[in-house]
């Protein structure tokens, strides 16, 4: 749970209406109603009650809300508190997908942030809210894939690395006996996607990948990562990831050596930082930076 989440759930409650949150949010409803969707995946339960009159906390939702207020004061007050930089640093504020790229992470790991004087403070949102977000101040880069409507307003694009698709599954699936997969592979079994091709330039030139996202045996929601791994090791489902955050994907449900992967036969897909026009040197600096040592890498 993060506090976009949080903060929009509490406003849920409190309006009784997903469209007025979503107008107290500054969200599109479709936004709002996937932070919601996304919460409620995580927790394996409901906290809304939908209905045409609006919307109303469940019994569980009412005690979400009690300590999602209580939480959403603590961490207004951890704001107020000074800054932790120095005078004359530079805060950097960083829109990410979901969770930080670890080629990214690698890559701070190389630059000496605290000489350079940079703070960075990450912010999650997905891309409709990323286009809110500069145009609203609220963050100075955003990572992620490439996105049609981030670069229809005009923000400029570094791309740091490229990466293949991999589709993850049980040792013993038919799937380990073919070299690259396609689509009409993954017909008769779950695929968890958990992204929108959509909004990302690389794949929807692919009628493969435009194939697939068809299926109505594609998932295309948030899926908690240990069920996922969990479901693909027992051969109830796959799952596709871009080739670079894989190791990190399986490594950390303790899963390595209970899946294989093989390619997705789909062009290699770009990921790297978007900045307004009007972004600041210590941003532009940092994002060229890492992505140069991407490269390297």
């Amino acid at each position: 749970m993060n506090e976009n989440q949080m903060q929009s759930f509490a406003a849920a409650v409190e309006q009784g209406s997903m469209s007025k949150a979503a107008r107290d949010q500054f969200l599109t409803v479709p936004s709002l109603v996937h932070r919601i969707n996304t919460l409620e995946a995580e927790l394996g339960y409901r906290v809304l009650n939908r209905g045409q009159q609006g919307v109303t906390p469940t019994p569980e939702g009412e005690r979400l809300y009690r300590a999602v207020k209580q939480a959403l004061s603590i961490l207004a007050a951890a704001k107020a508190e000074p800054h932790p930089t120095d005078e004359g640093s530079h805060a950097i504020s960083v829109g990410i997908w979901w969770r930080i790229p670890p080629h990214f992470l690698n890559a701070i790991e190389e630059i000496d942030l605290r000489e350079r004087g940079i703070y960075l403070d990450y912010v999650s949102m997905n891309f409709n809210e990323a286009a809110e977000g500069f145009d609203r101040h609220v963050i100075d880069l955003y990572l992620s894939t490439r996105s049609r409507e981030l670069e229809e307003r005009g923000l400029r694009y570094v791309p740091m690395t490229t990466a293949t698709y991999q589709c993850v599954f049980a040792p013993d699936s038919p799937l380990a006996q073919r070299g690259c997969l396609t689509a009409a592979d993954l017909r008769d079994i779950t695929v968890y996607a958990g992204a929108d091709y959509r909004d990302m330039p690389d794949l929807a030139v692919s009628a493969d990948a435009q194939e697939l996202f068809a299926m109505d045996n594609v998932v295309k929601e948030s899926i908690f990562s240990e069920k996922l791994i969990q479901d693909c090791a027992q051969g109830t489902a796959v799952a596709f990831f871009p080739r670079i955050g894989l190791a990190n994907e399986l490594a950390h449900a303790s899963a390595l050596g209970k899946l294989d992967s093989r390619p997705m036969a789909w062009p290699a897909v770009s990921t790297g930082a978007y900045l307004a026009d009007n972004a600041s040197l210590e941003a532009v600096q940092l994002v060229e930076d890492v992505a140069r040592i991407c490269r390297k890498a």
